[in-house]
C-alpha cells in the first residue's frame, strides 16, 4: 500500500490508471525486458545525444564480438581507462577490475537480481548515465497537464544521493541477512532525495511497500510508461502494485557491505588522480608508495574504523557527505572519457610546493583535497608559517604564529603533526575561511564553508562548524579552535609544544563531533606546525 502524502490530486478525469497498467501488463509492455528497451532509447535520445557518436567510437575501439554482439570485457574497459595513466600505473591496475565489475553490475540497473549481463553499447550508456551527474535529469520521467493545471512532475526526483547509493552497491562484496537496524537505515535513507528543481511530487524511497532497490524499479516504470512522450503519464503511485511483482525478492539494502580492502584498492586510485604535476614521469606519480598508503588507510579508517570491518550503506553514505565530499569526483572525471573523441590523457593542474614543506607532502595533499578542493585554490599556496618545534623551543614561535593568524585575510589552514600520548603519530589542523579572531562569515565569500576543524592521521574526520562562530581564540600563551567545555575542540599549549583534541558529544560547541566516536581525548606532543593560504 502506498504511502499517505498530502499532495495535490494527479489522477486526470477519465482515466483509471488500474486499468491501463493492467492493460499494458496484458500486452506484454511492462516486463523488464520491454522496459528496459524504452529505458535505452530515451537514455539515448535525452542523455546521449550529443555524446553517443563520440561514446560509439570508443566503445568500438575496444570491444570484443561473439556471436554477432559487441560489448565490453573486463580487459577492454580496463585497457579504455588504463590509456589515461601512465604505463603499469599500480592504482589503476588493482582498481580498474572494481570498476569494470561495477559497470556491469548498474548496466542491469534496475532488476539488479537478474544474472549478469554483457557490457554492451547500451549497457555502458545506462552505466554512464547513472554515474554522471550531469545525466541525472534522463531518469525522471516527464511532466502532464491536467485539467488546465500548473505542470507538475508525475515522478519522484533523482540526484546525487541516489548517484552516491548506486556506486555503493555495485562496490558491495559482502551480503549479511540482517543489517542495521531499521531506524539507522530510515535515518539516512529515508530522507527524499535531492531534488533538481522543485516539484510538487517529491517522496521518499524508504517506506513500507520497500527499501531504495524497490523504489528503483518504481522510478524506471514510471519514467519508460508505454505510449507517445506527450501523452498523460500514469502518476507514480498508480504503479506501485506492479512494482511489488517485479521486485519480488528478500534482498535489501541494508544487507549489502564494502569490504574494506576492496574499499581501499578503490580510494588509492582516486588519491593518486588527485596527485599534480607537470608530467606522467614526474614526482606526482612516483610518490613513495608508504606515503600513499598511509593516507589511504586513514580515509579507510574513517569508513570502517581501525579495523576490519565491512562498510554499511548508512556508514558509507554519512562518511562521504560529512568527511570526504569530494571523493568522488575524479571517478566522474574518468568515466567522461567515454563521452570524449582526443586522446585521453590524465595530467593534473601543476601543484609546486616548496621544499621546506614537511606536513604538506603531496599524498597529504590529495587527502585535503577531499574536503577543501571546493573552497580553496591548490595550485598557488604560499607557507606564511613553519616551525620545528622538535629541534627547538622558539619563545617567539607563539607570537609569531598569533600575529599570521590574526594579519592575513585570505582562506588559510593549519596543520600540526606530532606524537601522541598513545605513541600514535598524528595530524590534527583546522581550516579557516576568514583568519583573525572575526566570525567566520559565509558572505565573505559566498562559496565558502564555515571553519572546521579536522584529523588526517591516523582517522581521517571533519568537524564542521557553523558561519558566525568565532575561529579561534588565544589567551594565556594557549591558542584554541572550540570550546573546551563542549563539541569538538583543538587547543596549542605551553607556548606552542603541546596540543591537546577533545572530542565531546555533549553541549552546544561550535564545532560539532562524529557520534560514532563517542568521548574521547587525545594529548600530543607537537613536533611540526604549518599555516598555508591561497596566493593573492
Amino acid at each position: 500500500m502506498a504511502t499517505e502524502r498530502e499532495t495535490i490530486d494527479l489522477k486526470p478525469r477519465g482515466i483509471d490508471w488500474n486499468q491501463k497498467v493492467a492493460s499494458w501488463e496484458k500486452e506484454g509492455l511492462m516486463t523488464p525486458e520491454k522496459i528496459i528497451q524504452r529505458l535505452d532509447a530515451k537514455l539515448e535520445t535525452y542523455g546521449f545525444y550529443e555524446k553517443s557518436a563520440a561514446t560509439q567510437k570508443n566503445f568500438d575501439s575496444v570491444c570484443v564480438e561473439n556471436e554477432g554482439i559487441k560489448y565490453l570485457d573486463e580487459a577492454g574497459f580496463v585497457k579504455f581507462l588504463a590509456r589515461a595513466f601512465p604505463t603499469s600505473f599500480d592504482p589503476f591496475i588493482d582498481a580498474g577490475p572494481i570498476l569494470y565489475a561495477s559497470a556491469v553490475y548498474l548496466a542491469r540497473f534496475p532488476f539488479m537480481t537478474e544474472e549478469p549481463s554483457l557490457l554492451t553499447f547500451a549497457a555502458l550508456v545506462r552505466f554512464l548515465t547513472l554515474m554522471l551527474p550531469e545525466k541525472a535529469n534522463c531518469w525522471s520521467a516527464g511532466s502532464a497537464s491536467y485539467d488546465g493545471r500548473e505542470e507538475h512532475l508525475i515522478s519522484r526526483e533523482r540526484g546525487a544521493i541516489d548517484q552516491i547509493r548506486l556506486f555503493f552497491q555495485s562496490l558491495a562484496d559482502k551480503y549479511e541477512g540482517s543489517g542495521p537496524k531499521c531506524e539507522e537505515i530510515l535515518e539516512v535513507a529515508g530522507k527524499p532525495s535531492e531534488p533538481i528543481k522543485e516539484t510538487a511530487f517529491q517522496t521518499p524511497n524508504n517506506d513500507q511497500d520497500g527499501d531504495e532497490m524497490y523504489h528503483d524499479v518504481l522510478d524506471v516504470l514510471s519514467a519508460t510508461q508505454p505510449g507517445k512522450e506527450y501523452e498523460i503519464s500514469c502518476p507514480r503511485d498508480n504503479l506501485r502494485p506492479l512494482a511489488t511483482k517485479l521486485w519480488q525478492t528478500d534482498i535489501r539494502l541494508s544487507h549489502y557491505r564494502i569490504s574494506r580492502k576492496k574499499f581501499a584498492s578503490l580510494v588509492k586510485l582516486l588519491l593518486s588522480m588527485r596527485l599534480s604535476g607537470a608530467s606522467h614521469q614526474d614526482a606526482a606519480y612516483s610518490v613513495k608508495a608508504h606515503e600513499l598508503d598511509a593516507v589511504t588507510e586513514n580515509i579507510a579508517n574513517a569508513f570502517s574504523g581501525n579495523g576490519d570491518s565491512a562498510i554499511a550503506w548508512p556508514v558509507f553514505y554519512n562518511r562521504i557527505i560529512a568527511t570526504t565530499p569530494l571523493l568522488l569526483t575524479p571517478l566522474e572525471r574518468l568515466l567522461n572519457l567515454f563521452l570524449e573523441t582526443s586522446e585521453p590523457t590524465f595530467i593534473p593542474d601543476e601543484v609546486a610546493l616548496p621544499p621546506e614543506a614537511e606536513i604538506l607532502r603531496l599524498p597529504i595533499l590529495s587527502q585535503l583535497s577531499l574536503v577543501l578542493a571546493s573552497t580553496i585554490t591548490f595550485d598557488g599556496l604560499k607557507l606564511l608559517y613553519h616551525c620545528k618545534l622538535a629541534e627547538s623551543s622558539d619563545p617567539e614561535g607563539f607570537t609569531t604564529l598569533v600575529d599570521v593568524l590574526q594579519s592575513y585575510q585570505e582562506p588559510c589552514f593549519l596543520l600540526i603533526r606530532g606524537q601522541s600520548d598513545t605513541d600514535d603519530t598524528v595530524t590534527y589542523g583546522a581550516f579557516l575561511p576568514v583568519p583573525g579572531q572575526q566570525p567566520s562569515d559565509s558572505s565573505y565569500r559566498p562559496e565558502l564553508v564555515g571553519s572546521f576543524l579536522f584529523q588526517l592521521s591516523p582517522r581521517h574526520d571533519v568537524f564542521t562548524a557553523p558561519t558566525g562562530e568565532p575561529s579561534w581564540t588565544s589567551s594565556h600563551r594557549e591558542i584554541w579552535f572550540g570550546d573546551q567545555d563542549a563539541g569538538v575542540a583543538f587547543g596549542l599549549t605551553d607556548g606552542l609544544k603541546q596540543g591537546i583534541m577533545m572530542h565531546k558529544l555533549i553541549g552546544d560547541g561550535p564545532y560539532k563531533g562524529n557520534l560514532s566516536r563517542g568521548e574521547w581525548q587525545t594529548k600530543v606532543t607537537i613536533s611540526e606546525l604549518e599555516v598555508w593560504m591561497e596566493r593573492d
